[in-house]
C-alpha cells in the first residue's frame, strides 16, 4: 500500500480514506463521551 495515493475526506464525526480509483478503504467514526462533573 502506497500511502501517497490516498486522500482523506471527513468532518468532525467521521472520516474515510479514498484511493485514486475512488474506492473507500477505511471509515472512522469518532465517539466523544461527555462526563458530568
Amino acid at each position: 500500500m502506497n500511502n501517497q495515493n490516498y486522500g482523506v475526506i471527513g468532518n468532525c464525526r467521521t472520516s474515510t480514506l479514498v484511493s485514486q480509483t475512488e474506492a473507500l478503504s477505511f471509515i472512522f467514526f469518532i465517539v466523544i463521551i461527555l462526563q458530568s462533573l
